[in-house]
């Protein structure tokens, strides 16, 4: 079927603001713990904290991609959501930008190339900025002067944001339809993302234009699906790194390098150094390889399903966060892929009449109560962690006064008559009156009861006091 290209002015708005968010939320990931002891950001931080902003990305890539992956056509509104949930992949030239829509004679292959080249292309304009003369740059702020290690975050940050897209649209080349063909004739085969092209992997008779087309994806799928995976592992994996890692504390400063690498791990345990990796896995799966497990929508939803189920489960017993908050709300966005799963196999299999508005508006609304969920639990986390800031001042506080008073304490072991203790006593409530006791500069006695006796020498007292 065709699609009907949008107006080209509506485009070019929604990618320039897709751009900017993309922007906004790179810089907050930046600078978000340089500014996390600036007053009055305390609560702004915790509503943005990494580890949640990563969740809700995640969920978002995945419900907006399932979809494609099985072959289903999701209803009103819940399409609409999930068309604003495609923006986070930043998938230009597929979602926003479809070349078909501005080029003649384009075709999926063209996609293809602009996905995959266009993030090589803007890594080497982030890298090449690091070789810019120091002489050129005299001018700019410290922080503003391109670094390696600003250069390896973003790139760090891109790789994250397009991982789960640009795989999805290197397996595509793999998926292919078979069509009705005539008695005696052999089964022609075409790309489901693009039935004006035949599937090169099914047919012998294949152009050489195609063929290279599919060792080109071949190569792709070695960068990006298994080669992003293996560069995190390899970064964060390296002795010193994993070590320092694994015994941080959450003010501790950090060198250069781990400050750049902190986008990988800082959100989770310091006992699970590596989960970044295992998340990742998750996504190209469940975004990506889900249009290998079947030659129907109906056998990989089903399959997707089950992945998706046991997932769930098992991040049950998993919980790499720190922060629990996070952790429930991460459970609870796995939940919400295993019900957008089930949701469509209701659509496919249609085992009892239902509204297709109905459905989709309650799948609209289970899927912002998970996002509702991340800012009820970052206002709560926020608030707790106010608390608790609050109480461990007032006991800071208290123990100073506690240390004041006992630098201001003297034991002595001496004998005392009746006489010299009413003039010792005479003494110190004249030192409480004084200045200088004030300012706690004078000395508190403690003395032993038994010390004296009755106008006598005290014979036989003597115990210290």
């Amino acid at each position: 079927a065709c699609l009907k290209c949008r107006d080209g002015r509506f485009i070019s708005i929604f990618v320039v603001l897709g751009l900017l968010l993309a922007l906004i939320v790179g810089m907050i990931f930046k600078y978000m713990y340089t500014l996390e002891n600036i007053m009055g950001l305390r609560i702004f931080l915790e509503i943005f904290d990494s580890g949640r902003v990563k969740i809700v990305v995640v969920l978002a890539q995945t419900v907006s991609s399932v979809g494609t992956s099985i072959g289903t056509k999701w209803p009103q509104p819940f399409r609409w959501l999930s068309n604003v949930y495609s923006s986070t992949q930043l998938n230009l030239f597929e979602y926003m930008m479809p070349m078909s829509c501005y080029f003649v004679e384009t075709n999926y292959y063209h996609t293809v190339l602009s996905t995959t080249l266009a993030p090589i292309m803007v890594a080497l304009l982030i890298w090449s900025a690091v070789l810019v003369p120091a002489r050129w740059l005299e001018r700019c702020p410290r922080d503003l002067v391109p670094t390696a290690h600003h250069a390896l975050w973003l790139t760090l940050v891109m790789l994250f944001v397009i991982l789960p897209s640009v795989s999805l649209t290197l397996f595509r080349v793999f998926d292919c339809l078979e069509m009705p063909s005539a008695a005696g004739e052999e089964p022609e085969w075409l790309l489901k993302a693009d039935l004006t092209r035949s599937c090169p992997t099914r047919h012998s008779s294949a152009t050489d234009y195609e063929v290279g087309m599919v060792a080109y994806t071949a190569l792709m799928i070695m960068v990006y699906p298994i080669g992003v995976p293996l560069s995190f592992y390899a970064l964060l994996s390296r002795p010193t790194t994993l070590r320092k890692i694994k015994t941080r504390q959450r003010h501790q400063p950090r060198s250069k390098r781990m400050q750049t690498l902190h986008f990988l791990y800082g959100s989770y345990k310091p006992s699970h150094p590596r989960a970044e990796i295992v998340i990742s896995l998750w996504r190209i799966t469940m975004c990506g390889l889900i249009v290998f497990m079947g030659e129907t929508p109906a056998i990989r939803a089903c399959s997707s399903f089950i992945i998706a189920g046991v997932s769930a489960i098992c991040f049950r017993e998993y919980y790499p966060f720190h922060n629990e908050t996070n952790n429930g709300l991460a459970q609870a966005a796995a939940w919400q892929v295993t019900a957008t799963i089930a949701f469509a196999l209701v659509i496919l299999l249609k085992p009892f009449a239902v509204n297709s508005w109905a459905l989709g508006s309650v799948m609209f609304l289970g899927s912002m109560i998970t996002v509702v969920a991340a800012v009820v639990f970052a206002q709560r986390s926020a608030a707790e962690r106010g608390r608790l800031e609050a109480q461990n001042d007032y006991l800071k506080q208290e123990l100073q006064t506690l240390q004041d008073h006992l630098n201001g304490l003297m034991a002595v072991d001496v004998e005392f008559t009746a006489e010299d203790r009413a003039e010792l006593l005479k003494g110190v409530v004249q030192r409480r009156r004084s200045s200088v006791w004030s300012n706690g500069m004078g000395a508190g006695m403690l003395l032993d009861p038994d010390d004296g006796g009755d106008g006598g020498g005290g014979g036989g007292g003597g115990g210290g006091g």
